[in-house]
């Protein structure tokens, strides 16, 4: 069953929740025979199982999701009472599933770290002077910076992708045609008159044995291991339970490659031919070609080795629900024989569904619309209130004679004032119309009027008001000399 995309007023748990049981309600309405709150409850317990990427609202929404099952069970089920333990426990369990989609961005993501503590200790050079300082592999960047290269004239046709709008295995896939173009690159930077910084940190990359080691093991990779199993879980047929034996597969092989790599670097594919299909075009053979440098060819393997080390741990981790001896690796298959029908229903009521989506899309984006009118309507009020402490700051300046610049004037100014409370009332406007309207910089209790020491409120004096007035005089650079003033005794009587 696919209940569709539907905008979303947030992104989490509850607004998920709220969501799915609009589908819910529209798919059930489209149903004709029974009730409507049976056909809810027929629906919600017939979702049995759920994928997830793993992100933080998907433990929240798997746990509403079997609440709202266990409370609708005894609706949806004949004779639920009369049923044993056994077979309400079997009714209401449920299976979540990791998207194997996300592993093979996961897997990206550990290869990249894997290199990065390769070149560590590998890369004798020191870093490429031409490039930004970054934490990336120096495979990773050379990647990342010569696909910035796609539409370049290289004489030959041009196997790189743009990064944008694209996530699965564009790392590892754009690696193999770095990989294939380097020379291509190079000639063309190096015939420019005068290439920028970062052309000239492509080349240093390229010419960096330790980077294009990495290259062309991410490159391995996209042929032999993401390339193949993202095909693989892509073909017509397959389900998530399907891939169990596949899984099991990835993990011989890559304990066997993080110990020697050897022979997936001499070619051997992860995948049957008959299974899938290894895409053997110009940047397979390539990436395979003899490079007739032993050194070259040692670094390459044990980046490999690195890399299926990496991703072995990954793989251990993420489908290790369907792995042997776990939950999911031999499931018992259920079937449900009321499925088309209802779908077939649910069709023919297209229409309705397709109104009660359009209301609630307007429903959301009003709600939107409030969210946004309402946030306006705070900046507003705040915008307002210190406009007015700016104001009222600024009529208490004047009645002191206007803001006081060094120590001689706030000295001067404060032995005009017989009480010690008008003295204190004086420095502390002064302070605050420093932060407040000149928004003067300073440490935040230079500001305050008390201070927290050891778990007890201390309430200036105004000998330290004064001082903390002298030290944002002296911090903003108000004016020469506030250093040396700092030195003066205050005028306290």
């Amino acid at each position: 069953m696919t209940l569709g995309l539907l905008a979303q007023a947030g992104g989490d748990t509850e607004a998920t929740l709220d969501s799915f049981m609009f589908r819910i309600k529209e798919l059930a309405a489209a149903i004709k025979e029974g009730t409507t709150r049976e056909n809810i409850a027929k629906l919600i317990t017939s979702v049995k199982t759920t994928m997830s990427d793993q992100g933080p609202i998907n433990p929240g929404f798997n746990r509403g999701l079997r609440m709202l099952r266990e409370d609708l069970l005894p609706v949806a089920i004949e004779n639920w009472d009369n049923l044993s333990e056994e077979n309400k426990a079997q009714f209401g369990s449920m299976s979540h599933f990791y998207c194997k989609m996300h592993l093979i961005v996961n897997l990206e993501e550990e290869a990249k770290k894997s290199l990065k503590s390769f070149e560590d200790v590998i890369v004798q050079e020191g870093k490429n002077k031409h490039s930004f300082t970054t934490n990336e592999a120096g495979a990773v960047r050379l990647v990342r910076t010569a696909v910035r290269l796609v539409r370049a004239p290289l004489h030959v046709k041009n196997h790189m992708v743009t990064f944008t709008g694209n996530r699965v295995n564009i790392l590892c896939y754009n690696a193999a045609a770095v990989y294939y173009h380097r020379y291509h690159i190079v000639d063309l930077i190096q015939s420019l008159p005068n290439p920028n910084q970062l052309l000239r940190s492509i080349v240093v990359d390229a010419q960096e044995k330790a980077h294009l080691a990495g290259v062309r093991a991410l490159g391995i990779v996209d042929k032999m291991v993401t390339g193949p199993f993202w095909r693989l879980i892509s073909q017509q047929g397959n389900n998530i339970l399907s891939l169990n034996h596949h899984l099991l597969n990835m993990k011989i092989h890559f304990e066997r490659w993080s110990q020697d790599a050897s022979s997936l670097l001499e070619g051997e594919a992860l995948f049957s031919e008959d299974i899938v299909e290894v895409h053997k075009d110009k940047l397979y053979e390539e990436l395979f070609r003899e490079s007739g440098n032993d050194e070259f060819q040692i670094m390459t393997q044990e980046a490999l080795e690195l890399i299926m080390t990496a991703i072995l741990i990954l793989l251990e981790r993420q489908a290790a629900d369907q792995l042997p001896g776990v939950r999911y690796w031999s499931p018992t298959e259920e079937h449900d024989s009321e499925k088309e029908e209802k779908m077939t229903q649910a069709r023919r009521a297209s229409e309705d569904v397709l109104q009660r989506y359009k209301e609630r899309r307007e429903k959301i984006k009003q709600h939107r619309q409030e969210d946004l009118l309402k946030k306006q309507q705070q900046k507003k009020e705040k915008e307002k209130r210190e406009t007015n402490k700016k104001v009222m700051l600024t009529n208490k300046i004047a009645k002191l004679g206007g803001v006081w610049r060094s120590a001689t004037e706030v000295d001067h100014s404060l032995s005009g004032m017989a009480s010690e409370k008008d003295k204190m009332l004086a420095l502390v406007t002064q302070l605050q119309f420093h932060k407040s309207v000149l928004k003067a910089e300073g440490a935040k209790e230079l500001f305050q009027q008390s201070v927290t020491r050891d778990g007890r409120s201390h309430a200036f004096s105004l000998k330290e008001l004064r001082l903390n007035l002298l030290e944002v005089l002296k911090e903003n650079q108000v004016v020469e000399g506030v250093e040396e003033d700092n030195q003066l005794e205050p005028a306290l009587t």
